[in-house]
C-alpha cells in the first residue's frame, strides 16, 4: 500500500470514529439529560400537580358553574334561597337553601365552587356562614341516603341529561298521573329517566307533603300502571315506533325525543343529546 493510500485510509477511519462518538453522545444526552434539564422537568411536573391540587379561585369557579345550564340554575337558586344565611340575617338553614345547596353540590362544577379559594373577606365570611347547612347537604348527597322526592327532582334538574329526560316524563305521563293509563311514550320516558345517573334518588325518594303535586298518588299509579311493564325488560330503540313519537308539528322536539330513546343504550348519550339540544336552541333562536 502506498503512503498516500495509507494516509487517506487513516483519515477516513478517524472521521468515522468521530461521527460515531458524536452519535453516541447525542443518544446519551437524550437518555440521560444533564442535571439542569432533569431539574427543570421535575419542577414543571411538581408545578402541574400543585396547580391541580390547589382549589381554583371562587370567581373562576362561579363563572365555570354559571356557564353550565344545570349548575347555573342551581347556583341561581342557591343565591336566592340562601340569601338570608349568606348575609347573616339567620343562622338556620332554610329548606329552600338546603335544596339549592344539595342540587348545586350534586354537580362537578358545584363541588368545585364549594372547595374554591376565596380572595376577599366577603367570600370567606359567606363560606363560613353557609357551614350551618353542611351536615344536611353532605347527608343528602350520600349515595345511600333516601331524600324527599322534591329534593330528588332538584338533583335531577341540575343535570342537563336528567333534566331533559324529566321534562319528557312530565309531558308524556299526564294520563298516568291521573291514574288512567301508562302509554308507550310514558313507559319509555320513565325507563329512560330512571337510567340517568342523577335520577338515582328518584327511584327511592319518599313523599313528605312538601311537593306541589300528589306525590303518593303518582307513585302508586306508577307502580300499578308502569313498573310492572318495566320489570324484566330493557327499553331500547326498537321499543319505540313512529306512533310513539309525538306528532305535534315540532320536528325539533321529536328529534330530541328520538335521541333520548337512542341514548338509553349508548355510551355517548351525553354527546348525542347535547348535539340535539344545541341544534334545537339554535333553530329556536333563528326563528325569533
Amino acid at each position: 500500500m502506498s503512503p498516500l493510500t495509507l494516509l487517506l485510509t487513516l483519515t477516513l477511519l478517524e472521521a468515522n470514529v468521530g461521527r460515531g462518538q458524536g452519535a453516541e453522545d447525542d443518544l446519551e444526552s437524550e437518555l440521560f439529560p444533564p442535571p439542569s434539564a432533569r431539574s427543570a422537568a421535575v419542577v414543571a411536573i411538581q408545578k402541574k400537580k400543585r396547580e391541580e391540587s390547589e382549589p381554583m379561585s371562587c370567581d373562576v369557579a362561579s363563572l365555570k358553574c354559571a356557564y353550565r345550564v344545570g349548575c347555573g340554575m342551581a347556583l341561581h337558586n342557591y343565591k336566592i334561597g340562601c340569601y338570608g344565611v349568606m348575609t347573616g340575617q339567620t343562622q338556620i338553614c332554610p329548606d329552600h337553601c338546603k335544596k339549592a345547596l344539595i342540587a348545586l353540590t350534586s354537580t362537578e362544577e358545584g363541588q368545585e365552587l364549594m372547595r374554591c379559594r376565596c380572595e376577599n373577606g366577603f367570600c370567606e365570611e359567606t363560606k363560613r356562614r353557609i357551614e350551618v347547612c353542611r351536615p344536611d347537604v353532605v347527608w343528602a348527597n350520600n349515595a345511600s341516603s333516601v331524600v324527599t322526592c322534591s329534593v330528588a327532582q332538584w338533583i335531577c334538574a341540575a343535570d342537563n341529561l336528567c333534566a331533559t329526560a324529566l321534562q319528557y316524563y312530565h309531558r308524556f305521563c299526564r294520563a298516568m298521573f291521573h291514574g288512567r293509563k301508562c302509554s308507550p311514550r310514558c313507559n319509555n320516558s320513565l325507563a329512560i329517566l330512571l337510567r340517568q345517573d342523577k335520577a338515582h334518588k328518584l327511584k327511592t325518594c319518599r313523599c313528605d307533603g312538601s311537593e306541589d303535586y300528589d306525590c303518593d298518588r303518582i307513585k302508586q299509579n306508577m307502580e300499578n300502571l308502569c313498573f310492572l311493564r318495566l320489570e324484566g325488560s330493557d327499553v331500547s330503540e326498537n321499543d319505540v315506533t313512529e306512533n310513539d313519537v309525538p306528532d305535534d308539528g315540532n320536528e325539533n322536539e321529536n328529534e330530541v325525543y328520538r335521541t333520548l330513546v337512542s341514548a338509553a343504550d349508548t355510551t355517548n348519550a351525553a354527546v348525542m343529546l347535547g348535539a340535539s339540544l344545541l341544534v334545537q336552541v339554535v333553530l329556536r333562536v333563528c326563528q325569533r
